[in-house]
């Protein structure tokens, strides 16, 4: 979850007081979430700038399941960890998942310094993002001119088999 000084590094970095080549403190801030949204606007930080340090590239969560970071994770963890771990689920303890899931992130929160993203990147994933968003505007508009279009020629086709 994103913390407070995680909240002003990101307003920081949007103000210019960030040098690109500085790299993100946390390696993502984690999922999006309403708390998150609303911080963010509170400090009226970008959308974008907060989606994009929002993502965890490789880096396994409930939400992100990926196969070899995840199978990474899991490998990390001690085998007498995941044997107890292994025996609360066979015992059908309701918190088990809650704690696997708590290990695998503390797995991905031991990642080195060189896997932080610098500040210039995530400004391109925040351009990429804009891109996408506006491509997907775009699709939309011509989507429903077409549609707007085929409406009015099915009318106009219609008038005329009246006149007939």
């Amino acid at each position: 979850m994103i913390c407070g000084s995680h909240t002003l590094w990101l307003w920081e970095v949007e103000h210019g007081r960030i040098a690109e080549s500085n790299t993100e403190p946390l390696p993502g801030i984690g999922p999006l979430t309403g708390g998150l949204e609303a911080l963010a606007e509170f400090f009226q930080i970008d959308g974008d700038l907060l989606c994009a340090a929002a993502e965890m590239p490789d880096i396994p969560t409930a939400e992100t399941r990926s196969g070899n970071a995840m199978q990474a994770a899991l490998e990390a963890i001690p085998h007498a960890e995941k044997t107890r771990l292994l025996q609360r689920v066979a015992e059908s303890d309701p918190h088990v998942a809650a704690e696997l899931i708590r290990l695998i992130k503390e797995s991905a929160e031991k990642q080195t310094p060189d896997q932080l993203r610098p500040v210039g990147e995530l400004w391109a994933r925040v351009e990429a993002i804009r891109m996408a968003r506006h491509a997907e505007a775009a699709e939309r508009r011509e989507k429903g001119l077409r549609t707007r279009h085929h409406r009015k020629k099915r009318f106009i086709e219609r008038l005329a088999k009246l006149d007939q």
